[in-house]
């Protein structure tokens, strides 16, 4: 089994939409030959990631199915030099490096914000969703109760979020790939669910922000997301 988690095209933040750009990259998706295949589509309830979901679900006929724990953690907010409103995921490196422990929770300036109520919402969505599917956590460790279907998982959502939930997969503080990663908008990142064969589970990157499908239509990777270097 795969998950395929796709961030949002080229975004309007102020109307909560796709720009032009934003439009012709989530066009983009629906060429993509697994899409067609066994699976399920999910999306993020705000506008932007289900304008993105929209093409790749018409050309499937598939339906997309909005999961609220999906949505962007732009509320989880921290006071910053460069803006008193900053989204945790765009702060400094150095900052976020101390964040990245078993207790990130009880970060005194974490416990000021509503980080610790945005995670248990993404891991109790997260183990529901994968519970569907036969895969469940128990004693430390992501776990199978059968075979699992040779089958996917797309999920439409964003930068912030789609990193924590990629850290939530892989047992990680969210603060590592939110230091260290980046989805380009209208990326694929495919995860392959590696079944041990004694009921155990693996989830293992294969790819990240992937934009082959951008490429196929001439169209330029974005950098919408980045605080440096682009602009």
């Amino acid at each position: 089994m795969k998950l395929y988690l796709i961030r949002h095209g080229d975004p309007d933040y102020d109307k909560d939409s796709l720009t032009e750009e934003g439009r012709r990259q989530a066009h983009a998706l629906a060429c993509l030959p697994w899409i067609r295949s066994e699976g399920e589509f999910f999306s993020s309830p705000l506008g932007r990631a289900r304008e993105t979901a929209a093409p790749a679900a018409e050309a499937a006929g598939k339906a997309v199915e909005i999961l609220p724990w999906l949505r962007e953690m732009d509320d989880v907010t921290v006071w910053d030099r460069r803006r008193p409103d900053l989204a945790v995921w765009n702060l400094a490196p150095e900052r976020l490096k101390t964040l990245e422990n078993r207790r990130f929770l009880e970060d005194a300036v974490m416990a000021e914000t509503c980080l610790k109520k945005r995670w248990e919402e993404l891991e109790s969505g997260g183990l529901s969703l994968l519970s569907r599917y036969g895969i469940s956590r128990r004693d430390g460790a992501w776990r199978e109760d059968g075979p699992l279907e040779d089958r996917y998982i797309a999920l439409f959502c964003h930068l912030g979020v789609g990193l924590a939930f990629l850290a939530f997969l892989l047992d990680l503080p969210p603060a590592v790939l939110w230091r260290t990663g980046f989805l380009s908008p209208s990326s694929v990142t495919e995860i392959l669910a590696e079944e041990s064969g004694d009921g155990r589970v693996n989830f293992r990157i294969l790819k990240m922000s992937g934009v082959e499908h951008l490429a196929l239509k001439g169209i330029e990777a974005g950098t919408r997301g980045l605080q440096y270097n682009f602009k």
